[in-house]
């Protein structure tokens, strides 16, 4: 089968890294597998797997996707794709228009985002992160709906990895204790996070030779970058550093005395074996151990919290840093939850399930009108309700990819 992977960019994200390491596995599996994006960061990785790039010229996200869902169009004809297996909203919708209604050529959609979009068609075959989204899916009488949970790749995310260099060239020394967070730099999502990890570790100064290390670039990067150089001022020494992008995070991980973040870059950290603290909205964190894993496989690795507890975080990690042999036993814990749930090879053989079944089920062109008058009717209401009332994410934020 000729499958058609296209990612909602070409930035580097946990989803993006999802769609390339997932299509190189069920390339592995038997399957023509081609990544459909613009130009970017994600470049890299595409050709580190080895997978041909067809190059998208409009981004997903442009206003009124028209002239994307035609150049996705062209590319399926072009590239005679079997099947197109989009990720996140908007790209989704212009796969369901641009490949399914005008070819009948089957799509796929996986929305890793913290809720599932309303106004997605609901013949539109899905694939959701966390038994929460797959519930909620559901109830809505979406058509096809099916789990997958966002996978880590553990032959090559290790605790074999070495952070020595990474820990030398920052300056890092064997005596010190590091605290990293690989993230987007966000003002979405990820913002708070960050700002209360800087606030956390610079109350934890005084008590340990801490430093947090920040891996990452984005949009939020001067309000972090601000934050940090004030806590370094406030303490006279260097708590909290910025390295920006990595294209290879892994030693920044392997580094760490302790991880903190969310969703992909959470798993990243776990298979690496290290002490997880999980980052969410309105100030949420919490150690991943054997009584909190739970809440986190139904919801994902991510949290929020109605009201912030400023020193929530500073205690977790006080408790962590203070503790050598619980930190080698939760990164023990950490490394085998990676393997055992969240193993690259598993979900790449759950995928080809997915596309095999939905690739049998071709419809008509009779059948795609009446789909797609029912999909234009939903668009526009949901167009509609957004003028009048945006529909919030938690927080009351729009959601966004991790």
């Amino acid at each position: 089968m000729r499958v058609l992977v296209a990612p909602l960019n070409a930035r580097i994200g946990g989803t993006q890294i999802n769609a390339v390491d997932l299509g190189a596995a069920v390339r592995d599996l038997g399957h023509e597998v081609l990544v459909y994006a613009e130009e970017g960061p994600l470049d890299e990785l595409i050709a580190g797997r080895g997978l041909p790039k067809v190059v998208a010229a409009t981004p997903a996200q442009r206003v009124r996707g028209t002239r994307a869902a035609r150049e996705l169009h062209a590319a399926v004809v072009r590239e005679r794709i079997d099947l197109v297996h989009a990720y996140e909203r908007a790209r989704a919708v212009q796969a369901y228009v641009g490949a399914f209604l005008r070819t009948g050529t089957p799509v796929v959609a996986t929305i890793y985002s913290m809720s599932v979009p309303r106004d997605l068609p609901r013949d539109l075959p899905i694939v959701v992160g966390t038994r929460e989204l797959l519930a909620s899916a559901r109830e809505r009488d979406m058509d096809a709906v099916d789990l997958l949970e966002p996978p880590v790749d553990t032959r090559s995310d290790h605790p074999g990895v070495s952070g020595s260099a990474f820990r030398l060239d920052l300056g890092i020394g064997a005596d010190e204790l590091a605290v990293v967070v690989v993230s987007r730099l966000s003002e979405v999502l990820k913002l708070q996070g960050l700002l209360g990890a800087i606030d956390a570790v610079e109350v934890l100064a005084t008590e340990f030779p801490v430093r947090l290390v920040i891996v990452g670039d984005g949009p939020a990067r001067d309000r972090v970058g601000e934050r940090a150089e004030s806590a370094n001022e406030r303490t006279g020494r260097t708590v909290a550093m910025m390295t920006g992008f990595m294209q290879d995070p892994r030693p920044a991980y392997a580094a760490a005395d302790v991880v903190l973040g969310m969703g992909s870059s959470a798993l990243r950290g776990m298979a690496l074996g290290k002490p997880l603290v999980v980052l969410g909205e309105g100030g949420f964190s919490e150690v991943f151990d054997p009584t909190s894993a739970t809440r986190f496989f139904e919801i994902g690795m991510y949290g929020f919290a109605d009201e912030a507890e400023p020193d929530r975080l500073a205690g977790q990690l006080r408790r962590l840093l203070g503790d050598a042999e619980l930190r080698g036993e939760l990164g023990r814990y950490s490394r085998s939850v990676a393997e055992e749930r969240y193993g690259l090879e598993a979900a790449a053989s759950a995928l080809d399930g997915i596309y095999r079944r939905v690739a049998a089920r071709r419809a008509g062109l009779l059948a795609r009108i009446a789909h797609g008058a029912r999909a234009g009717a939903r668009l526009l209401r949901s167009r509609a309700t957004r003028r009048t009332a945006p529909a919030p994410g938690r927080a009351g934020r729009k959601p966004s990819e991790w």
